[in-house]
């Protein structure tokens, strides 16, 4: 399961301590995973050609999670921000 935490609701669904962090989480069999432990586990789920990144995970943690915050703060000058959003009606009978 992963959420991204944009809403209020999906707060709910964190443990406390890891609700104010600016990070991806993912729950694994109840086990919360979190930077690039969450990223492998989402490449794993993604097949091939991403799986195969998921052989990083024979890294030390510490080198691959500095890897994904240096990734992390240099994103938006690569990639870019998209700040596209539509607003949706819910409960309208139209």
């Amino acid at each position: 399961m992963t959420l991204p935490l944009q809403d209020y609701e999906d707060f709910q669904f964190l443990p406390q301590q890891l609700s104010h962090v600016d990070s991806v989480w993912v729950n694994h069999h109840n086990h919360w995973l979190s930077e690039s432990s969450a990223v492998f586990e989402i490449f794993t789920y993604l097949g091939f050609p991403y799986s195969i990144l998921s052989i990083l995970k024979i890294l030390p943690v510490s080198f691959t999670n500095a890897i994904y915050r240096w990734i992390a703060r240099h994103r938006y000058q690569w990639f870019g921000r998209k700040n596209e959003s539509c607003d949706i009606e819910i409960g309208s009978s139209s």
